[in-house]
């Protein structure tokens, strides 16, 4: 999908799956020279921001009693950065992660959902699971009826 998000950055959706390696969401801008990827690294999350500036990663912390991500139950992520400030969020579940950077990730370019896009400089794995409740700064995004390729996506997961 083209990206129209503007504003400051904020992401919120709810996932289930099996799989422990994908990638969830991925901006790329040629023109920016910019790329945010959210994707899960052994069954947790992982945002890396890249900008000529540098890099921001920040990963999800390891859940209590050797839980995962990666168990087809409903897991919650939110992430975004505090008004007038350098702080980022990364809240997955019941858990909190705080980061500082003076980088801003943007939503840029295109923004993919569930894989890379053909052009993506790096290839990662797609998503195969449920996604639903996707908002992107603020605005709903309907994963089935707002993509411009349908033909790995279905409706089916109610969440």
């Amino acid at each position: 999908m083209a990206s129209s998000f503007t504003g400051s950055l904020r992401v919120s959706f709810k996932f289930q799956t099996l799989i422990r390696n994908a990638l969830l969401l991925a901006s790329y801008s040629a023109e920016k020279n910019t790329s945010l990827l959210i994707e899960l690294v052994k069954a947790r999350i992982k945002i890396t921001f890249k900008a000529k500036e540098g890099e921001m990663v920040v990963q999800s912390p390891l859940l209590p009693n050797h839980q995962h991500l990666s168990d087809m139950r409903w897991h919650t992520l939110l992430f975004y950065q505090e008004e007038r400030s350098s702080l980022y969020m990364l809240l997955v579940d019941n858990t909190t992660v705080v980061t500082e950077s003076e980088l801003m990730p943007e939503l840029n370019g295109v923004v993919t959902i569930g894989g890379a896009p053909p052009s993506a400089p790096l290839v990662r794995s797609g998503f195969r699971g449920c996604l639903a409740g996707f908002r992107l700064n603020d605005q709903a995004v309907d994963v089935y009826d707002d993509s411009e390729d349908k033909k790995d996506v279905v409706r089916g997961c109610s969440g």
